[in-house]
């Protein structure tokens, strides 16, 4: 049994974007940083960040997600306690099983 089919594509001005991280001149569409990263780069330009040393297992390395923000919650650190704040994982190393190691955190 054959078939027939047809696709239409409708192009609206409204969802138009460059691929483009930055806006360029002359450019009539939204870059992409502008319309999905506006957060992150509030974020990114003055970061705060928080250096810490964490005791990690094995299978916390392995199923270590870094688009997933980290969750602390009843943490203290040093003299610091955190109630529930998120933060992103900018750097982590160097890891050894059964070991510290140090981490550094971006607040979000």
């Amino acid at each position: 049994m054959q078939g027939t089919f047809s696709l239409s594509i409708d192009r609206t001005d409204d969802k138009a974007f460059s691929l483009a991280f930055t806006d360029l001149s002359g450019q009539m569409e939204e870059s992409l940083i502008a319309r999905y990263f506006t957060a992150t780069k509030r974020i990114l330009r003055r970061p705060r960040m928080l250096n810490a040393s964490f005791y990690l297992l094995p299978s916390d390395i392995a199923t270590l997600d870094l688009s997933v923000p980290i969750r602390l919650k009843g943490v203290r650190l040093g003299s610091l306690d955190i109630n529930d704040n998120l933060f992103y994982l900018n750097n982590l190393g160097p890891y050894r099983s059964g070991m510290v190691c140090n981490a550094t955190l971006i607040t979000l």
